[in-house]
């Protein structure tokens, strides 16, 4: 003797098709929800004047947010009178560290189309940054040891210091900088 116990077929139908009435309860509040507050969130973008100033920066034509335009310098010689000139090469930089980047970005030479202008780099290619910070506007700027390789046009480093600090000191929150050498104070009188 077999008992049937269980649920008749009204209630079957009824729970088999229970997942989409919960759908459509959840659509249909989710709809409600949004046709109710779709004013308010309107009205807060106009008062906050966001649209505005996207508006206008793209007028102004200025970088997506988290890229930076950097300036950074590199020498240019003048054979006649044995000058050098400081040329300012503007570089779009990706990141938050832009200060770290800028340098990383100096450190690797000019870029191609930089160098049709006839500008090069007295710093030693394989140089490396090993830290940066800022103190007080103070860059603190530790290099490798490859800093030190000598330059035939730049044997006392001047020109390198003075590219690197003409490039940091560029960024506003960098009045001055010291640059060290595997941790140490680089003095330029020590190295002629």
């Amino acid at each position: 003797m077999v008992y049937a116990v269980g649920v008749n077929r009204s209630e079957k139908s009824y729970l088999h098709h229970l997942p989409l009435f919960i759908f459509m309860f959840v659509l249909i509040v989710s709809i409600l929800i949004t046709a109710f507050s779709y004013p308010r969130i309107v009205q807060s973008i106009q008062e906050s004047n966001v649209v505005e100033l996207i508006r206008l920066a793209k007028e102004r034509g200025e970088s997506p947010v988290g890229v930076t335009k950097v300036s950074l310098f590199y020498p240019r010689f003048h054979d006649q009178s044995q000058s050098v000139e400081y040329v300012e090469i503007l570089t779009q930089i990706d990141g938050r560290f832009t200060n770290h980047l800028l340098l990383e970005h100096l450190l690797k030479g000019p870029p191609r189309s930089a160098l049709k202008e006839g500008v090069l780099s007295t710093i030693d290619p394989r140089t490396k940054l090993i830290g940066l910070s800022v103190s007080q506007q103070v860059a603190f700027v530790d290099l490798t040891k490859e800093f030190l390789t000598a330059h035939p046009l730049d044997t006392d480093k001047s020109i390198a210091i003075t590219q690197i600090k003409k490039s940091l000191q560029k960024q506003k929150e960098i009045k001055d900088v010291i640059l060290l050498v595997e941790g140490k104070v680089f003095n330029q009188t020590n190295q002629k």
